[in-house]
């Protein structure tokens, strides 16, 4: 059979032990013990604390039940235009998050509509899609979770897959923008710093280099490594390695599968040879070295 590779380290079994001896798995246990318990099977009544409840706030956006918010309007707004007749809220368009609603009078017919959700400066996007894009991405979540979240609240579904791509690509490019102008930043800063204190060779600085993977057990497709400034503790720079591409996984696929032919492919690769974001072949435990060579002539 096949051999079970050991995701853990030295310290993993012994941990372990004192885990069960202590009653807990881990230190996610301990908060969890520490929480009141309740049944959620149940409908008892759930007692809610004043901690619970903020000052109310103008602004930002909210999660409301359409119904609520339709039967509110039906109950006390009345028509502008007749003065007498009931209004009443439908959605007629959607676009992603950003939900188009119609107020209509059952009287005389008048109606107004509006989008309820800020759109851009650049007016090509309307700012709570972009910012579920950027939430899933803060976490660590793609597509899928946007839209398991979305369906466990009952809302519609958020977005086309092809858009949240659009956004992602959007969210990545202004990310790195920021990233290089405030490493550039930290980096005047440490130069500027060692000016002041009098030494002679100023953009000769002391750094300190730490590395981190995306999942641990020497296997992962994804490392970082950040260099740090000794003096002012700012990060400098930073270099990201990937051995996987997404793309080339399914254009090898369908070669294989014979959907496209050798020619094509060959095109296809000579024209996605800068663009890859498979830039290492490294193993994983190496890819520390392998991001510090490159960082390095950098710095000159």
């Amino acid at each position: 059979g096949r051999k079970r590779r050991f995701s853990g380290n030295q310290f993993s079994r012994k941990l372990a032990s004192e885990s069960v001896t202590q009653g807990v798995s881990c230190p996610s246990s301990l908060k969890l013990n520490n929480l009141p318990s309740f049944d959620c099977s149940t409908d008892d009544e759930i007692s809610v604390s004043q901690d619970d409840f903020e000052d109310a706030e103008d602004g930002g956006s909210r999660i409301i039940d359409v119904a609520c918010l339709q039967q509110l309007i039906r109950d006390n707004c009345v028509c502008a235009s007749c003065k007498s007749g009931h209004m009443s809220l439908h959605e007629t368009e959607r676009f992603g998050l950003a939900p188009k609603f119609t107020l209509a009078c059952d009287k005389c017919g008048h109606a107004t509509s509006s989008i309820l959700s800020k759109g851009s400066e650049s007016g090509k996007f309307y700012q709570v899609n972009r910012r579920a894009v950027l939430a899933m991405r803060l976490i660590g979540k793609g597509y899928r979770a946007l839209r398991k979240i979305s369906a466990m609240l009952d809302m519609p579904c958020p977005m086309a897959n092809s858009t949240f791509n659009d956004h992602r690509k959007a969210v990545h490019s202004a990310a790195k923008t920021v990233a290089l102008r405030s490493m550039a930043k930290a980096a005047s800063d440490v130069i500027q710093v060692r000016t002041d204190a009098g030494h002679q060779s100023p953009r000769d600085i002391a750094v300190t280099t730490d590395g981190t993977w995306m999942r641990r057990g020497f296997s992962s497709l994804y490392g970082v490594q950040t260099v740090a400034s000794f003096d002012t503790k700012q990060i400098i720079d930073v270099e990201v390695l990937s051995k996987h591409c997404h793309s080339c996984v399914m254009m090898s696929a369908k070669r294989k599968k014979s959907a496209i032919t050798q020619a094509e492919y060959d095109e296809w690769q000579t024209g996605h040879t800068d663009s890859c974001s498979a830039n290492t072949s490294v193993s994983s435990p190496s890819m520390e070295m392998e991001a510090v060579k490159k960082i390095w002539p950098r710095s000159q």
